[in-house]
């Protein structure tokens, strides 16, 4: 049986340094107000701390601030011509998924209605202002399921299981029509981590 040797040959169990690997993520993540959930490796824990201590101290920044930074910016959606509607719509999804930003639940929106939601809301969205990679992702709901009103996701999005489970635990909401998807765009977003 092999031993992990320490000085002096004492013997140390390897669980004992991956476990004070954890307790120093878990002080570090609590003093900045967080809870460090169950993971099974922690073989990258100086990379994850310093991704979380990164998340929680640094300096917000839009999306659109960012993308600006990057040398991209976009026309207002007042100021965009009807036949470059198309165009920009494109460049823009492609501009936020370069930022890491990616969109879902986009068929019930038309091409001007999408592209003044992203002009108006998630480019003036802010997060912490930290280098953006593939292991990084920000998901934006355009159904806007989750707020005050699920109409558009139960609509448009939810499964019949979903809209039978939606009606059975809130009973004193009236559930809306089951409506077609006006455009077919979702399929054909980037994702995060497309499929392989």
């Amino acid at each position: 049986m092999r031993k992990n040797q320490c000085c002096g040959g004492v013997a140390r169990p390897p669980a004992t340094a991956k476990a004070k690997r954890r307790a120093r993520l878990e002080k570090i993540v609590r003093a900045l107000g967080g809870v460090l959930g169950p993971t099974k490796d922690f073989g990258g824990g100086q990379d994850l701390l310093q991704r979380l201590t990164a998340a929680e101290t640094a300096p917000r920044i839009t999306h659109g601030t960012w993308l600006k930074r990057h040398g991209l910016a976009f026309t207002a959606p007042d100021a965009l011509r009807p036949r470059h509607l198309a165009t920009g719509l494109r460049r823009l999804i492609a501009a936020l998924a370069f930022a890491r930003v990616f969109l879902e639940f986009t068929d019930h929106l038309s091409d001007a209605a999408l592209y003044a939601r992203l002009w108006n809301e998630v480019l003036n969205a802010d997060e912490p202002d930290v280098p953006r990679s593939k292991d990084e992702a920000f998901h934006w709901d355009m159904s806007q399921a989750g707020s005050a009103n699920n109409d558009i996701w139960l609509s448009y999005y939810a499964s019949e299981d979903e809209r039978r489970d939606w009606a059975e635990e809130f009973t004193e909401d009236p559930l809306p029509p089951m409506l077609p998807r006006p455009f077919h765009r979702d399929k054909h977003l980037p994702k995060a981590h497309p499929a392989r």
